[in-house]
This record gives structure tokens, C-alpha cells and sequence, in this order.
């Protein structure tokens, strides 16, 4: 009868033999290297497997990266893997669905809810613990001013516009409400509108997201042409200078006399000055008359009102 109280009854433990909350985390996530060395003998192990995405085959100083951000998001090595799409110039891309999936997983999170979604527009919900109930409406214009919609012939805003509505939505609202979660993550459309160099190409990745590939400018074996015979005619064409950690495009220097007449520069000013959401929607009215459709700057100005009305949004005006 004692042999069996005895098997019965919890073991003792010593500090040293308790296991902490971060280990029971890690035994929760997958694999978690507890030194330098047991990451990287994991590292080379995944790089050699086929079974992980291309990016990380053959370089596991990638997967070191992967492995460092998992830790970071208290997710799984392989979870971060499937979501985190690495795109280029040291940029990485994450799907709406991880953000959300974050939110939810927080413990910060009381409410997430679509409350509409068409063809025309999404509006998702939600309410954190302590702070007032939100929502955030992203509609098919905005996509449109982005120059995301609609994209390419295989694009997935071409052919599912009321899923990746929603995913915009619900990516700005997690920025408005959960930043401490999200820990500034882009979506790698967000990514894509802050490329400032080499081919855009929008794919298809597995799940139905949409990544863009990034192909580095090749160098050209051609001898230099000499500068004065190209003027610098397609200046309008490139991405404005922006922030690379917020994507937020930056003022325009000021300059004087005539070069500062630009209108396109005037309607930019107007937008950033915009006090409050209706200001700003006035001022997008003139828009379509500045930069029509095919404007080689018009991309740019969709940017900046998406931003200025996320900022307005999440200051309550």
C-alpha cells in the first residue's frame, strides 16, 4: 500500500531540476537549440533537408536568422519557416494570417471579427483587454490608389480580391491595436510597396498568399554609357525615398523658385497635412485629376493616403 501512495505522490524538485516557463514554451513550439551550438547543428540540418522551403536550403546562416525570429514570436522554428517569406535586399515578408494568429494566441485579445467582406470592401473588429472595442475598413479603392489591385493576370488580388480585402484589414487593425504583438512585422504586400530596387514580380505561394519576388538589378558586362548622352527620363518612374523600417515615404526636400511648383509634390504636402479623416478624404477627391490612372507617380500617392489614414484612424480623428 506505501510502495503505491509512493508512485502516486509528485516527485520533489530541485530548482535546478524544475522546468521554467521558456523551456515548457520551447518543448510547446518544436525544437528549441538552448546554445549557439545546438542552433547551429540544427541550422545545417534543416538546410540539408528538402522538405524546407528553397530559401533556407543550403544556408543555414538563413535558418539561424528564422530561428532567432521564431524565438522572438514565441513560434515554431517550422511554423516561421512556412509563414516568413524572405524577399530580398534583407527583407522578410509574414502572412495576414500569422498576425492574426498572434493577436489571438496574446491573451491581449478579447473580440477578433470579420464583420463584413466582399468584393468591394472588408471590415474587421476587435477589442483589446482594458481599451475600447475597434474596427478598420480596408475597400477595393484603396487596393486600386496602392497599386495593388489589380495587379498582375495571375495576382492573387486579381483572383481572390475579397480574401486579400480582408488580410489588409485585419494586418492594419493588428498594427492599431496589438503593436507589442505584431513587434512591427510587414505583410509582404507592405514589403512590396517599399522596394526601392530590382524587378517586382507578385507570386503565388502556397495557402493562397501572395509574395513578391525581388530580382536584384544584374550588372550589365556592357561598357558605361556616358552620363551626359541619358537624361534621367524615367526619374518619376522610381520608388520616392522612404523609411525602411516603416515604408512611410518621406517628405520631398523643399526647394526654391519654379522646381517647387510640382503638383504632384503640392497634393502629397496637402495629404500629409490632413488633420483629420475627412479632411484627408477631401483631398483625395483631387486625386484621379493630379495623377490619372498609368501616372508614373500615382502608386506613391496611394501609399502615402493609406499610411496618413492609418495614422488618423489610430489617433481616433
Amino acid at each position: 500500500m506505501s510502495s503505491s501512495s509512493s508512485a502516486l505522490a509528485p516527485m520533489p524538485q530541485t530548482p535546478s531540476q524544475a522546468i521554467t516557463m521558456t523551456q515548457a514554451r520551447q518543448v510547446s513550439i518544436g525544437l528549441g537549440p538552448q546554445n549557439l551550438e545546438q542552433a547551429w547543428a540544427l541550422a545545417d540540418a534543416l538546410a540539408k533537408s528538402d522538405l524546407v522551403p528553397e530559401a533556407y536550403q543550403g544556408r543555414p546562416a538563413n535558418v539561424i536568422a528564422m530561428i532567432s525570429m521564431a524565438n522572438d514570436l514565441g513560434i515554431g522554428i517550422t511554423q516561421a519557416m512556412r509563414e516568413i517569406y524572405p524577399m530580398g535586399k534583407g527583407r522578410v515578408g509574414t502572412s495576414a494570417a500569422l498576425c492574426v494568429s498572434l493577436v489571438r494566441q496574446s491573451g491581449l485579445c478579447e473580440l477578433w471579427e470579420t464583420v463584413e467582406t466582399t468584393k468591394e470592401r472588408a471590415t474587421v473588429r476587435t477589442k483589446r483587454k482594458g481599451s475600447k472595442e475597434q474596427s478598420y475598413t480596408y475597400t477595393l479603392e484603396e487596393a486600386k490608389e496602392a497599386g495593388l489591385y489589380p495587379g498582375k493576370e495571375d495576382s492573387a488580388w486579381r483572383k481572390h480580391p475579397k480574401l486579400m480585402l480582408r488580410h489588409r484589414a485585419e494586418k492594419f487593425l493588428a498594427d492599431m491595436e496589438y503593436q507589442d504583438v505584431v513587434r512591427g512585422l510587414k505583410t509582404t504586400d507592405e514589403v512590396g510597396e517599399v522596394v526601392d530596387a530590382g524587378e517586382v514580380r507578385v507570386v503565388t505561394l502556397p495557402g493562397g498568399t501572395t509574395a513578391i519576388n525581388v530580382t536584384p538589378q544584374p550588372t550589365s558586362a556592357a561598357p558605361q554609357q556616358p552620363t551626359e548622352a541619358k537624361p534621367s527620363a524615367t526619374a518619376t518612374e522610381e520608388v520616392p525615398p522612404h523609411d525602411p523600417v516603416t515604408g512611410k515615404v518621406k517628405e520631398p526636400a523643399q526647394t526654391s523658385g519654379a522646381a517647387s511648383a510640382d503638383p504632384v509634390d503640392a497634393l502629397i504636402a496637402k495629404l500629409q497635412a490632413a488633420k483629420t479623416t475627412p479632411e484627408l478624404e477631401t483631398v483625395r477627391g483631387e486625386v484621379d485629376g493630379i495623377v490619372p490612372k498609368g501616372h508614373g507617380r500615382r502608386s506613391e500617392v496611394g501609399r502615402i493616403i493609406n499610411a496618413r489614414r492609418a495614422e488618423l484612424n489610430g489617433a481616433g480623428r
